[in-house]
């Protein structure tokens, strides 16, 4: 009974608990059933409500997965765009030569920049991230005056402030005259939340190209600049000067007529013939303004200059004294030119006593005469010469010289240095008249405690001269790849002699004057070096104590020596020897070309 007992309390216990699980579980069943006749249909009629269902169901997908694939279609066609247009913009900021454009985050340093950065500086675009503007720039330096260090310090502070800043430096490590700007990156280009100022733009301008033809423009200007004077004179004194010759010749004549009707005894016969000297010299002073602005009638007579110097020769001897000796070297088989002789004797007789002023302790005066032909490559130095064949005759002395302040002025009526001499200032005025009347050209080549060499243009008469041919009608230009050291202080005669000889294939090395120039062949001390073209004045040292010089590190370098001054007047004032290569300023493209494969071809 006791096991009985047991059995049926297990079977007691067992119904108690699974008849509420069974009658808890019936609805689950049913929402079951609910689902599997959803999906599959109801079992009592599967062919309508399941295949319904089930193709509706289907009908979603297909939807839902067209959409899809467009979304994706269209994705892919935006970042093509995107990619695109990242590609053209930076093939456009890549290929400006002239301009270097970094974005730089809000501790200042670089985030990216254009491939224009490798023109510059040993640089690679993909090596520049995460450096400094300084340090990206000028490596290396450590100067406490560097101006880049000092803009980039002030430039942030204004960035920061949401301000601009900018400056114009000329770069002695880049070698170029840069234009600096640095600006902040407006919030509105990146996302919400990013903060004004984070980012900045910094643009560097190479302007090295305009400087320089600001300075030839400028250069243009000063030498219009005392021919727009003079032409302002010329129409000054022109309205006066009939008036003033009416005025003079009676007071003349009538002291003329008192100094004559007293005797020779009266002390006021003195007095009378010193009014009649200054009345005279105000007459002569008066030709000369006349002449000077071409109200003198002009009779334009062909004359050969070697006969019209060596007839004055006596003249010009009594006006420079004892102490200047004078040299005339006519030159040979000249040609004629079309000028009035009397007027022209004022030019010579002006400029031998301004060659007298310039030499107080004596000297010597050379005059040579020559043909020669000026072609359009000469006109980078005679700005208003058209090219064709001239008769030149060239006046050159030992004197004190010339600074280029008073160069700028020299033809300037009234303009004078002989503070104490009592100089009218009209005598190189009054030439540079003559000589513009008879259609021709004066230029002045002058350097301090050198000496002046003034060189006068007249157009030859011999032949019609026509058209000149083009400079790539002038036959073949020699070329060669010889290193050439060019040292000369005149910026526009060095640039364009550089440029030319290096399209010929010369390597050219450039220093603005002696001192730099043995600089810089220090620097190459282990390169060959087989010409020097230097000029023969220049600061700080002369081309032949640079050419003595740099013999001693290449003993068979070649040499080639220019000038304003001629050759004459370098060898009789002891700066070059006779033998010693020579091509004279202004030279011609071709002149300068042939002269450099002529010298590098002679035989050491």
């Amino acid at each position: 009974m006791d096991g009985n007992h047991s059995l049926l309390a297990i079977l007691a216990a067992i119904l108690a608990t699974s008849i509420p699980l069974t009658l808890s579980a019936r609805p689950r069943r049913g929402e079951g059933e609910k689902v599997l006749q959803t999906v599959f249909g109801d079992p009592e009629d599967p062919d309508k409500k399941g295949e319904a269902e089930t193709s509706k169901t289907n009908e979603q997908l297909e939807k839902q997965m067209a959409e899809t694939e467009k979304a994706i279609e269209a994705l892919k066609a935006s970042l093509a765009q995107i990619g695109h247009a990242k590609r053209e913009w930076e093939s456009t900021v890549d290929s400006i030569p002239h301009l270097v454009i970094c974005l730089v985050d809000k501790q200042g340093t670089i985030l990216r920049t254009n491939r224009t950065i490798e023109q510059w500086t040993p640089w690679l675009v993909n090596d520049v991230k995460g450096k400094k503007i300084h340090d990206l720039f000028h490596p290396g330096c450590t100067s406490q005056d560097c101006y880049l260090e000092e803009f980039w310090s002030r430039a942030w502070s204004e960035v920061v402030a949401g301000r601009s800043a900018e400056r114009e430096a000329d770069d002695q490590v880049l070698q170029r005259c840069l234009h600096l700007r640095v600006g902040p990156v407006r919030n509105y280009i990146y996302r919400t939340g990013e903060e004004i100022g984070s980012y900045a733009t910094v643009i560097v301008e190479d302007i090295s190209g305009r400087k320089r033809a600001e300075k030839e423009t400028a250069t243009l200007q000063e030498k219009l600049h005392p021919s727009q004077e003079l032409k302002s004179f010329d129409r000054a004194t022109s309205s006066i000067a009939h008036d003033f010759s009416s005025l003079l010749t009676p007071i003349v004549e009538y002291m003329q007529l008192a100094i004559a009707a007293l005797s020779p005894a009266d002390p006021v016969r003195n007095d009378l013939q010193t009014v009649k000297n200054s009345a005279e010299r105000a007459a002569n002073l008066l030709r000369q303004m006349m002449t000077f602005s071409r109200r003198t009638p002009i009779h334009l007579e062909t004359v050969n200059f070697n006969h019209l110097l060596l007839d004055m020769e006596k003249d010009l001897r009594s006006i420079l004294g004892d102490r200047v000796e004078l040299a005339i070297l006519p030159g040979p088989d000249l040609g004629s030119a079309r000028l009035d002789p009397r007027q022209f004797e004022q030019v010579f007789i002006n400029l031998a006593a301004n060659a007298r002023e310039a030499m107080p302790n004596g000297g010597k005066l050379i005059i040579e005469t020559r043909n020669i032909l000026l072609n359009q490559d000469h006109g980078y130095h005679h700005v208003g010469i058209a090219p064709g064949k001239y008769v030149m005759v060239a006046i050159s002395d030992e004197g004190i010289g010339m600074t280029p302040e008073v160069k700028a002025h020299l033809f300037q009526p009234f303009f004078t240095t002989k503070e104490t001499s009592g100089g009218a200032g009209l005598g190189l005025a009054t030439a540079y008249g003559i000589i513009k009347k008879c259609n021709g050209h004066i230029w002045v080549y002058s350097e301090p405690g050198q000496g002046t060499t003034f060189k006068i243009y007249l157009p030859q008469i011999e032949k019609q001269t026509g058209h000149l041919p083009h400079r790539d009608e002038l036959g073949y230009l020699p070329k060669g790849e010889e290193v050439i050291l060019l040292v000369e202080d005149e910026p526009l005669v060095r640039n364009l002699a550089a440029r030319v000889l290096r399209q010929q294939g010369y390597k050219v090395l450039e220093a603005p004057d002696g001192a730099e120039a043995i600089a810089l062949a220090r620097e190459h001390a282990n390169e060959p070096l087989d010409l020097l073209l230097a000029d023969v004045v220049m600061p700080k040292m002369g081309g032949r104590e640079l050419a003595d010089r740099l013999m001693t590190l290449w003993p068979d370098i070649k040499l080639l020596f220019t000038s304003g001054y001629t050759h004459k007047a370098v060898t009789e004032h002891g700066l070059l020897d006779p033998e010693m290569a020579f091509l004279e300023k202004p030279f011609s493209v071709s002149g300068l070309v042939r002269k450099v494969r002529e010298v590098l071809d002679r035989e050491t």
